[in-house]
């Protein structure tokens, strides 16, 4: 979750939408809301947001790459482990702390392997079923560390077949994965490489490089309106159709529909590029951090107070509590 995004047009709103998408899709899976009659609904999986996350981590990341050796001729390796310390330790570690606390003002029990979370292996934990509440989403965040450590060594080595070496990594991955599915069934070994979505971070790697080249082809494609219309029509009617596509080809076509909403913002139709995207934008790390603590400390509260809130007004109690928690860690650290 780079602030490159924010030079970038387009990204603002992509990424504005997607973190709230998981706030709302998250809602009832961490707050027990079941004392202010408020029913648990079933809600169906969320498949745009966190897909789209990866392609866009995976975009910037070879974007910032490209750039710097532009700059200076090759990329520095250890340059890039810094920047990304910086960027997602402080808040990454802010927010345990703040899981913690959460579990302590309201008499929870941390039941789960904290040591894997400490030693940025929330994914493993997450796969084997022991991270703890309410830190279960830092899945997500262990699968983009481990892409931060490897990829600048993939970049550095593929650089006079960078294309074909990166999109290659990518399908062979994709291959891996399915021959799991059919082989060994729905066990820990796909559940691994699905989790971890390499595939789809590595394509939205690729296309950065494809497009960075400045493609004729490509960027006459997206530049047409209709081409945009397409992308954001299928972006935001993902939850409609999706479902019915077989589980093992739904995080691809999410990839490459994210891909095609990216390309017609930077090809000149950037929708809502505006001062409140842009600040959504900057604090939706500190956002995803933070939300799901926030709805488990809220749902908990709420149940004191000697009032009937309704389901609209728990969801804006939620909102604007994460929102402040993560305004003010980016005012603090997020920067």
């Amino acid at each position: 979750m780079n602030n490159l995004s924010n030079k970038l047009p387009g990204l603002a709103i992509i990424r504005t939408i997607c973190a709230f998408s998981i706030l709302f899709g998250h809602f009832y899976q961490f707050g027990d809301w079941g004392n202010l009659e408020l029913e648990p609904v079933a809600l169906p999986e969320i498949y745009l947001p966190v897909v789209t996350f990866f392609v866009i981590t995976g975009f910037l990341m070879a974007w910032t790459f490209l750039q710097e050796e532009d700059t200076s001729g090759d990329i520095s390796i250890i340059s890039s482990y810094k920047r990304r310390a910086r960027r997602i330790l402080p808040l990454y570690y802010i927010g345990i702390i703040v899981g913690l606390l959460a579990l302590w003002v309201c008499d929870g029990k941390l039941d789960g392997d904290l040591w894997g979370l400490l030693t940025l292996q929330p994914h493993i934990t997450h796969l084997l079923g022991t991270t703890p509440f309410p830190l279960w989403h830092y899945w997500f965040l262990g699968v983009e560390v481990a892409f931060y450590l490897l990829f600048p060594f993939l970049f550095k080595i593929s650089r006079r077949h960078r294309l074909p070496i990166i999109a290659g990594v990518a399908f062979l991955w994709l291959l891996v994965k399915w021959s799991a599915y059919f082989f060994l069934g729905k066990g820990f070994v796909y559940h691994y490489l699905g989790m971890t979505q390499m595939d789809t971070i590595l394509w939205g790697s690729a296309v950065a490089i494809l497009f960075y080249k400045q493609q004729p082809w490509l960027i006459k494609i997206c530049r047409s309106l209709w081409f945009t219309i397409l992308a954001w029509a299928l972006f935001l009617t993902t939850q409609l159709w999706v479902p019915l596509l077989p589980s093992l080809i739904r995080s691809l076509v999410i990839a490459f529909i994210s891909i095609m909403v990216i390309l017609s913002g930077f090809c000149g139709h950037p929708i809502l590029e505006n001062k409140v995207t842009h600040f959504f934008s900057k604090i939706s790390y500190g956002i995803y951090i933070f939300h799901p603590i926030m709805i488990y400390v809220c749902a908990e509260g709420i149940k004191h107070l000697p009032l009937h809130i309704n389901l609209i007004a728990s969801i804006s109690i939620v909102v604007v509590v994460t929102i402040g928690l993560a305004t003010a860690m980016h005012k603090l650290v997020d920067r």
